[in-house]
C-alpha cells in the first residue's frame, strides 16, 4: 500500500445512526424501563397492602374463634361470639371490595410486565443494529 493512499468511501455509507442509537434511542429506552419498572414495584406493593390487610382480618376472625373455644366463661360467650361475628363480616366486607381491586391490580402487573418485555426487545434490536457498524478513527 502506498504512503499517500487514502481511502475512499461511499457516502450512503457514512450514517450518523450509530450515533442516533447511542445518544437517542437507548437513553430513551432505559428512561422508558426505569418508569416501567417504578410503576410494576409501585402495584406490587398496592397489592401486597391489600394482601396483608386481608390477612390481618383473617388473622383477627382466627383470634376470636380461638378465643370463644378457649372461653370458659358463660357471661362471655356472648361478647365473644359478637367479636367473631364482627371480624367475619368485616373480612366478608374487605374480601368482597378487594377482589376486584386485587384482579385490575394483576392485569396492571401484566401489562407493565409486557410493557417492560417489549422494552428489553427493543434495546435487544438495537444493540444488534450497532453491531453491524464500524467505528473508523
Amino acid at each position: 500500500m502506498a504512503r499517500n493512499q487514502q481511502v475512499w468511501i461511499k457516502a450512503e455509507l457514512l450514517e450518523s445512526r450509530p450515533e442516533e442509537i447511542l445518544n437517542v434511542e437507548l437513553p430513551r429506552l432505559d428512561v422508558q424501563e426505569q418508569n416501567l419498572l417504578q410503576k410494576k414495584r409501585q402495584l406490587q406493593f398496592k397489592r401486597g397492602d391489600i394482601w396483608r390487610a386481608l390477612n390481618q382480618r383473617s388473622d383477627r376472625v382466627e383470634e376470636a374463634k380461638k378465643n370463644l373455644q378457649r372461653n370458659t366463661i358463660p357471661s362471655r360467650t356472648a361478647e365473644l361470639e359478637a367479636t367473631l361475628a364482627g371480624a367475619e363480616a368485616e373480612l366478608k366486607a374487605y374480601r368482597k371490595k378487594s377482589e376486584p381491586i386485587l384482579r385490575e391490580l394483576k392485569e396492571q402487573i401484566k401489562q407493565v410486565s409486557g410493557a417492560i418485555d417489549e422494552v428489553y426487545v427493543q434495546k435487544d434490536l438495537l444493540r444488534d443494529e450497532l453491531k453491524r457498524y464500524v467505528r473508523l478513527a
